[in-house]
């Protein structure tokens, strides 16, 4: 049996070494020939490489879905990046934590826009230790910009598939009412003035 295997395989690569004698033979006789096989294995190159390059991009996707990567892990990639402000990072990294507090678990995967939705809401109703809320500016220009910074980058470094914070909507601030212009009308000068 191992006898009858080892011939079939002996008789096949014998078979395709007289095919590529041929093919070099039919190669340099025939240059119609020669430039049909060339563009025919420059086509099977290029397929060869689409079909690597979508292996190894599903083969990233699945890695990246399998191993997922911690949330304040992802703050200290962004945050090493050369030229980030020391003060800004360590005031972002404890929005990171209170975050991560918030929504009870540091998975990048699991974060997604009804979290940060709730978490929004969550800092515009929530009464501070010093018993004020949080200005919409505050809210808007520090905790929802952290988590789109972090996540804007990442995702442009192709380390998420996507930034949640790219739908939640930003917090508008209350109209205050409307005062007066500080300057008198001319009718209220001339009362003024005639008063005197």
């Amino acid at each position: 049996m191992l006898d009858r295997q080892e011939r079939n395989r002996q008789d096949g690569a014998e078979y395709l070494y007289q095919q590529d004698i041929e093919e070099e033979f039919r190669r340099d006789r025939d240059p119609l020939y020669k430039a049909q096989a060339e563009l025919r294995d420059e086509v099977a190159l290029q397929g060869r490489g689409l079909r690597e390059k979508r292996e190894n991009a599903a083969y990233l996707a699945e890695q990246r879905a399998a191993s997922g990567i911690g949330l304040l892990d992802l703050f200290d990639r962004y945050a090493a990046v050369p030229g980030r402000g020391r003060r800004t990072v360590a005031h972002w990294r404890t929005i990171m934590v209170k975050l991560i507090a918030f929504i009870g678990h540091n998975d990048e995967r699991r974060l997604g826009h009804k979290e940060l939705v709730a978490w929004r809401n969550h800092l515009r109703d929530s009464v501070q230790p010093s018993g004020k809320h949080l200005s919409p500016s505050t809210i808007n220009g520090s905790y929802l910009a952290m988590v789109d910074a972090v996540f804007s980058w990442a995702k442009g470094d192709d380390l998420v598939e996507q930034n949640p914070m790219a739908e939640v909507t930003k917090i508008i601030a209350p109209r205050g009412p409307k005062l007066r212009n500080p300057e008198f009308t001319k009718e209220e000068y001339m009362l003024i003035v005639v008063e005197k």
